[in-house]
């Protein structure tokens, strides 16, 4: 599996993954609190909404909508990964500067545990220092990558 491959894994846009990355943090809410909630023009945000809605990524059930999804991939035979809502961002960030860089250092499946550590670390489960000590590289190494997943990934 190249770095390609992880990013037709997960075959959204980054104002995609605004909206899931807010579903997923709020567990469920109306269409018209999450269209309150992002930066995304009306128009584009409904489309969008539509496309996930199509995907299979969020549901809508009794007024409120939910995220609605997991992606399992397996790597020849071996542990087998998730996409979920809570490291969809690291998906998506694997063609950024630093995840491209991690990648072509440390190989796409070290990514893959990371984005799966990732998952526990905004569940708030694993701090930083654990996810280097068990990836065995440096702990500015994982901040780095976590600051462009949360905070440069969104940036036009």
């Amino acid at each position: 599996m190249s770095q390609i491959a992880i990013e037709q894994l997960v075959n959204v846009s980054k104002e995609e993954c605004l909206i899931i990355d807010s579903l997923a943090r709020t567990k469920e809410a109306t269409t018209q609190d999450l269209r309150n909630s992002l930066p995304i023009p009306k128009s584009t945000f409904y489309k969008l909404l539509g496309l996930l809605m199509n995907k299979g990524f969020i549901t809508k059930e009794k007024g409120k909508l939910r995220t609605n999804f997991l992606i399992r991939i397996q790597l020849a035979g071996r542990e087998e990964f998730s996409i979920t809502p809570k490291n969809v961002k690291a998906f998506v960030s694997a063609s950024e500067p630093i995840s491209k860089a991690f990648i072509t250092m440390y190989g796409v499946e070290k990514y893959l545990h990371f984005t799966a550590l990732y998952s526990k670390y905004v569940e708030g489960k694993v701090p930083v220092f654990l996810i280097a000590k068990k990836l065995k590289i440096s702990k500015s190494d994982v901040e780095r990558l976590i600051n462009e997943i949360e905070f440069g990934t969104m940036k036009k």
